[in-house]
């Protein structure tokens, strides 16, 4: 049963790779995550922007697993601005 929660600021590249780590480590499902992100689209390769000059096709750019399907111990809020923390 979880029964620690992390909240995760930004689904950027780094932000998804932390989830992916700590989903993958936490066998016993002991973690919620819950991540914001200010963006409507889920984590995607930014890095790769680059190679585009016109129109950048979002699904290519797309991290592998970034919407998290069938992981019900993670909740990605997209267009979801954090403008405070209250500690």
């Amino acid at each position: 049963a979880s029964n620690s929660h992390v909240v995760v600021v930004g689904h950027g590249m780094v932000g998804h790779r932390f989830v992916e780590a700590l989903r993958s480590r936490d066998t016993e499902g002991r973690w919620r995550v819950t991540v914001l992100a200010e963006e409507l689209d889920a984590a995607y390769d930014r890095v790769g922007l680059t190679g585009y000059t016109d129109h950048w096709d979002r699904s290519r750019l797309a991290l592998p697993g970034n919407d998290y399907l069938g992981d019900d111990l993670v909740d990605v809020r997209l267009g979801c601005r954090a403008v405070a923390i209250d500690a």
